[in-house]
């Protein structure tokens, strides 16, 4: 059902107005604490206020309120990069089964600035990881979750970060097989 306010989404502030009940009233029966608390009269008569104005609940707001975090942020020029793919593919199934990973990007594909940085921080976040951020970024950037800083090109600054060095990678691979006995094809290219 499209909520009849104005194109806007339904408040639980707005269940209460219709319902003629407290904001507290209406958070204990549709967070489902209202047993042996509210009358069943009222119970209903908050519901059907729900169902009027096709409120759902904000589990980022209620998670929020209860002090819960929900997600690890990762922030990153273009997640469709091959390089930011393998990084999510690696990072979404280790991030713990109670976290999700929300990704972030700039809009029209341009670098990633503050305020990107920012919508990010908005949300319900355990913790962040900004990918390739530019220096100017990370001159005006303040944490306030847990965050790490990753291929910044060691200007980081006082954030936590990791740079992963994918052709140094490859040269001890090379050389790990060479060592092995495979032929050296270096200069083949």
């Amino acid at each position: 059902m499209v909520s009849p306010l104005a194109g806007r989404r339904a408040t639980a502030r707005d269940v209460a107005e219709r319902a003629g009940r407290s904001l507290s009233t209406v958070s204990l029966v549709i967070n489902g604490k209202d047993r042996g608390r509210v009358a069943a009269a009222t119970r209903d008569r908050v519901l059907a206020a729900a169902a009027e104005l096709g409120y759902q609940l904000n589990t980022t707001a209620s998670a929020l309120a209860r002090g819960e975090r929900d997600s690890v942020g990762f922030v990153s020029p273009d997640p469709t990069n091959p390089f930011f793919s393998m990084v999510l593919e690696g990072l979404a199934p280790n991030v713990g089964s109670g976290l999700a990973v929300t990704v972030l990007m700039p809009e029209r594909g341009d670098d990633y600035d503050l305020a990107t940085v920012q919508r990010a921080l908005a949300g319900n976040l355990a913790g962040l990881i900004l990918a390739s951020p530019g220096t100017r970024l990370l001159d005006n950037f303040v944490p306030t979750c847990p965050t790490v800083i990753l291929d910044a090109g060691g200007s980081a600054g006082t954030v936590p970060s990791i740079d992963l060095d994918v052709r140094s990678a490859a040269r001890d691979l090379a050389d790990y097989l060479v060592g092995r006995g495979v032929p050296s094809t270096k200069g083949v290219l």
